[in-house]
């Protein structure tokens, strides 16, 4: 405790200071938690774009209106055609086979 008034002064002086600086300790930690959540839904918008690029042209026995399509399934011969990879995806042996081609005994559906 101050006895004389310049003492109360000063410790009134400190006590203000003091405050200051504890609101200057919580700007700067509201600041990071701001500056955090800002960068965490930053990286949820950015993580969310996709980019949709066909390489390669639709076999002209496709469906027409499905050029933006990869695969297209083929249930007479059950196998899947890969536009970008212009390949033939079928089971064969319980493994997927990527050809070119078809298996001999499809070759004349398609």
């Amino acid at each position: 405790m101050c006895n004389d008034f310049q003492n109360k002064e000063t410790e009134l002086c400190f006590v203000k200071i003091n405050s200051s600086v504890k609101i200057k300790n919580m700007m700067k930690v509201l600041q990071v938690i701001i500056i955090g959540i800002g960068l965490f839904l930053g990286g949820e918008v950015t993580a969310q774009v996709a980019v949709n690029v066909n390489v390669g042209s639709p076999p002209p026995w496709g469906p027409a209106g499905y050029t933006e399509m990869r695969y297209y399934y083929l249930p007479d011969v059950e196998s899947f055609y890969d536009v970008q990879s212009s390949k033939f995806i079928y089971r064969a042996g319980g493994i997927w086979i990527h050809r070119t081609y078809l298996p001999r005994q499809y070759r004349t559906t398609v």
